[in-house]
């Protein structure tokens, strides 16, 4: 075997190392810390695609239900229907002329803020729905306005109410702009629901439209039209995600080229 000179220096193993121990110097720490701000922006990113699941699927079942579901006016009790027409020209408002509406506040000021009304309260109450085969009553004041995903309450109809009827008030002082929107006397009413036993129609939502119209609407919905809130919201968490990990990785490359 061929000795070594004692004059001759061992091979140098310590940039291998070196290099190994600052690409994993406090890796752990920083994988939670990278990590959490990732999870983050996850989080958002699959809050925003089941609830544009949500719409996706409500509004199908809502399609199939105007198409399969059977006329209300003369229906057995007990039978799920559609009771399609026109609010009666003789209720009563309980609000301007709304009979059931919702109020909602304006948010959103700076340049860079998204601009949206959010509801703040909503009332309601009971009315008369002339229709080409008769007349039907609701039975209680606890439908929705537009059907609605089940685990965030989103309306799969932004627009259920008659647009037309809208009022808002500006901003005060120390208030917000104020809009106020619902049903009012005359306007057309889509009311899914059950007929009870006395005749009336325990509702589960309506939509403020002729049955012609909203189809469109319906339909645009079950395509996966997404609303400008999703598209920002995905956005933006693709947008995290891709910096959490290059953030991570420029850390990483940092301490590799940087002095032992």
């Amino acid at each position: 075997m061929q000795s070594r000179d004692p004059g001759q220096s061992a091979p140098d193993n310590s940039s291998g190392a070196g290099t190994w121990g600052r690409l994993t110097d406090n890796l752990g720490n920083d994988l939670i810390a990278y990590g959490m701000f990732a999870l983050m922006f996850l989080i958002i990113l699959a809050g925003s695609a089941a609830d544009h699941y949500g719409v996706t699927s409500k509004a199908e079942t809502v399609k199939s239900d105007l198409a399969a579901l059977p006329d209300a006016v003369g229906q057995p009790s007990g039978t799920r229907a559609v009771l399609t027409g026109t609010i009666a020209r003789d209720e009563e408002p309980i609000f301007q002329h709304f009979v059931a509406y919702v109020e909602e506040s304006y948010h959103g000021c700076g340049r860079h803020q998204t601009r949206t009304w959010q509801e703040e309260t909503s009332w309601k109450k009971t009315f008369r729905i002339d229709t080409s085969t008769g007349a039907m009553r609701l039975a209680r004041p606890n439908y929705t306005f537009s059907p609605r995903v089940s685990w965030s309450n989103d309306p799969v109809i932004s627009e259920w109410d008659h647009t037309q009827a809208r009022t808002t008030e500006p901003p005060g002082t120390w208030t917000r702009a104020r809009r106020f929107r619902g049903f009012v006397p005359g306007g057309p009413v889509i009311a899914v629901g059950t007929v009870t036993p006395d005749g009336t129609l325990d509702a589960e939502y309506l939509i403020g439209e002729t049955l012609e119209n909203v189809e469109e609407r319906i339909v645009s919905a079950a395509s996966g039209e997404a609303t400008n809130t999703s598209y920002w919201l995905a956005l933006i968490s693709i947008i995290g995600l891709g910096l959490s990990v290059g953030l991570f990785l420029r850390d990483r490359v940092k301490k590799v080229l940087g002095p032992e």
